[in-house]
């Protein structure tokens, strides 16, 4: 009797010692996280954080699942601030490499959530886009790069409208200056609307400045809008014939304005 109380409780102690072991334990929260239990998931892995290799970076992972089921934005931000404050507590290499590929999911959606909030500001792009280059991007490297795309259309887009105010003002340097950045920003986004109205307006600033105009210069003039190209090439015609090339600008009327409009009779 008595060695069959021994045995048994040999058996209780060995059971109670294998389920203390780091791998049965990250087997528990593997199981746990399978079932979506994220929050029991953690609880575990906090308790072998430092004794499984596996663990900081499934704990990165429990954390990150959490903030994309959130609906709230400050708690998303939270979770994922609290997945890239992991990196802090982990001691082991083996650890960080398996943790990095996770932390970069969640820089990436950090990032998503701060390119939503910018709505087209450019500070605020161009701030979102120098933490994207910053930032681990391990295995993310794709995503970042379509969302850093994102951000340079939306700069195109917006020194587009700054560069025609600035044109309204009669501003017509600082307008160049700023089309120009548009267009570079656009031709990295395939942006070609703002990049083909970009380099007309550019032209039409240097017509209003009187400055001499190369029309092989401007090839994006025919594919930008209607509205810009007359207004190009009208402001064109004028500058013909001030220099008295009136053979060109002829052609340019004949080719470019032929509608019906006083002005252009006028030209004419």
């Amino acid at each position: 009797m008595e060695i069959v109380i021994v045995l048994i409780i040999v058996a209780i102690v060995g059971y109670l010692i294998y389920q203390s072991l780091p791998n049965t334990k990250f087997e528990k929260a593997q199981n746990l996280f399978n079932a979506k239990d994220y929050v029991q998931a953690i609880t575990v892995l906090n308790e072998i954080f430092e004794k499984h290799v596996d663990a900081p970076a499934k704990l990165a992972e429990c954390k990150l699942n959490l903030g994309k089921q959130a609906s709230a934005k400050p708690e998303k931000v939270n979770y994922f601030n609290e997945v890239v404050e992991i990196r802090k507590r982990i001691t082991k290499s083996e650890s960080i490499t398996k943790f990095e590929s996770i932390e970069a999911k969640a820089l990436f959606e950090i990032a998503l959530i701060q390119y939503e909030e910018t709505k087209g500001d450019i500070d605020k792009l161009n701030q979102n886009i120098k933490f994207i280059d910053t930032v681990n991007k391990k295995g993310s490297e794709s995503d970042f790069s379509s969302l850093k795309k994102k951000h340079f259309y939306d700069l195109a887009d917006s020194h587009f409208k700054k560069a025609t105010d600035k044109e309204k003002s009669d501003k017509l340097s600082e307008a160049i200056q700023i089309y120009n950045t548009g267009k570079d920003y656009a031709e990295k986004s395939n942006n070609k609307t703002v990049k083909n109205n970009s380099a007309t307006r550019i032209a039409i600033c240097q017509l209003k400045r009187n400055d001499k105009i190369n029309l092989d210069d401007v090839s994006e003039i025919g594919y930008s809008d209607k509205s810009y190209q007359k207004e190009f090439y009208y402001r064109y015609a004028i500058q013909l014939l001030k220099n008295i090339e009136y053979t060109v600008a002829d052609k340019v009327i004949s080719s470019n304005l032929n509608f019906q409009s006083v002005d252009i009779d006028i030209l004419s």
